[in-house]
């Protein structure tokens, strides 16, 4: 089963708090595919980056947001309201999901797992923040969600949000 769901834009400028907008519920839990990992513990590490379960670190496929500037790089601009915006789109959920993408490796060479993150109520985590202009599509790489993930990128762009501002 293939979880396919548009979105509405979001209305999230980086100079004004963060917000999450309501959406309805696409999914509820129990229709959620079998290859869903549940976790009820998470921490967002950045805006692209949680730790699960306490050891898990997992990298949100398909999408780069701005880095934390790690190993003497900088911090980049809109990093914390990735951030945030991450950690309030998940905290808003008793339990995420997360999804392998079976065109895609599931391990980056740093060892996180490679996955899509769901609210418990199905919202995509990279839909929004692609929406918000908060991160941008990775192009050199395979997965199934890529053209998806182009238009949630574009819809930013045109409305001038965020990275696009």
């Amino acid at each position: 089963m293939i979880l396919s769901v548009l979105f509405s834009g979001c209305a999230v400028l980086p100079k004004s708090p963060v917000v999450i907008p309501e959406k309805e519920i696409v999914a509820e839990a129990n229709d959620f595919p079998e290859q869903c990992e549940w976790y009820k513990r998470w921490r967002v590490v950045d805006g692209d980056t949680l730790k699960v379960g306490g050891v898990h670190r997992v990298r949100l496929i398909g999408i780069d947001t701005p880095e934390a500037g790690h190993h003497e790089t900088e911090v980049e601009p809109l990093n914390e309201e990735a951030t945030r915006f991450l950690r309030d789109l998940l905290d808003s959920s008793e339990r995420i999901c997360l999804m392998k993408d079976s065109t895609s490796k599931s391990v980056d060479q740093y060892g996180r797992m490679l996955r899509y993150v769901y609210t418990e109520r199905g919202v995509d985590a990279q839909i929004q923040l692609l929406e918000a202009g908060l991160a941008e599509y990775m192009r050199t790489f395979p997965y199934s969600k890529k053209a998806a993930f182009r238009k949630a990128e574009g819809a930013a762009k045109k409305s001038r949000r965020g990275l696009w501002e």
